[in-house]
């Protein structure tokens, strides 16, 4: 009898501590049973380029993108032509490569003077094509009144128009184009805007036929009029000369009086052109 109430106490307090444990298994969510399955693998220690890309990938992504504009900058220096003299397009004609080239040949045929000293007289047309809302709406009456739809509303509309537009802005700040052909909408925000030169101060003389003080139509000057790639502008463009850019402060005020004083006197020369038919005709 003695030696069997000296073991019961033995047995509770081994339940005792089966049941503590068993508990303390629960709260921290872990089975009472052992589990079947094997121990799961360690985790994988991350690597050298993991860890650096954990830590620093923000100004990985900073540098990468500086190294692409530096990249794509040096393409285009090295791609971009240096040309003699810039001429600016704006308005609804459309220029194909073939016709841009034709152009850039015959406004080089004027050049006298190898400002860059590469040995080639050489201009460059930016031709930009942008419908005003005046002719959108021109556009869309004729369209309705023939009960058809028209591309030039459609093109109106586009992201194209609008990147057109800001293009013309921004050449019109700092670009290099200082002879232009303009859309008459895009001539009057310039001129209004105080970025033309008068035609006194940029010819020395106020054509015949002038729309005003600072334009003419580009159809009255003589060498838009015979010349193939000009000769189908829009009646209504003007020829018109901008005033040194307003970011010549920043760029180089003395080069860029310089290249403009060269684009004057480009102007002058266009003005003064005389088609070889009407020399002959006149001998």
């Amino acid at each position: 009898m003695e030696d069997n109430r000296d073991n019961v106490p033995e047995k509770k307090e081994e339940e005792v501590i089966e049941s503590n444990a068993s508990r303390r298994l629960k709260a921290l969510g872990a089975e009472t049973e052992p589990a079947d399955n094997p121990d799961p693998e360690p985790q994988k220690k991350a690597g050298f380029f993991e860890n650096l890309w954990y830590h620093y990938k923000t100004p990985i992504l900073i540098a990468l993108g500086f190294v692409i504009i530096f990249a794509v900058g040096i393409t285009q220096m090295v791609r971009k032509k240096n040309p003699d003299i810039y001429v600016l397009y704006a308005g609804p004609a459309v220029f194909d490569n073939t016709r841009a080239a034709e152009a850039e040949v015959e406004l080089s045929a004027l050049i006298t003077e190898d400002s860059n000293n590469d040995g080639k007289y050489s201009a460059q047309l930016t031709a930009l094509c942008y419908v005003s809302e005046e002719k959108a709406a021109a556009a869309k009456a004729e369209a309705e009144k023939n009960n058809r739809q028209s591309s030039v509303v459609d093109y109106a509309k586009s992201q194209e128009n609008r990147d057109a537009y800001k293009a013309f802005s921004d050449d019109m700040l700092f670009g290099d184009s200082v002879i232009c052909l303009l859309d008459p909408y895009l001539y009057g925000t310039i001129r209004d805007a105080g970025g033309l030169l008068t035609l006194e101060e940029a010819l020395g003389l106020k054509p015949e036929g002038a729309i005003d003080d600072y334009g003419i139509p580009a159809r009255l000057i003589p060498f838009f009029e015979s010349t193939p790639a000009f000769s189908t502008l829009p009646e209504d463009t003007v020829f018109t000369v901008r005033r040194v850019s307003t970011m010549s402060a920043f760029t180089g005020k003395d080069k860029e009086e310089k290249a403009h004083a060269r684009h004057v006197a480009f102007a002058r020369a266009l003005i003064a052109y005389v088609p070889e038919e009407t020399e002959q005709t006149a001998e």
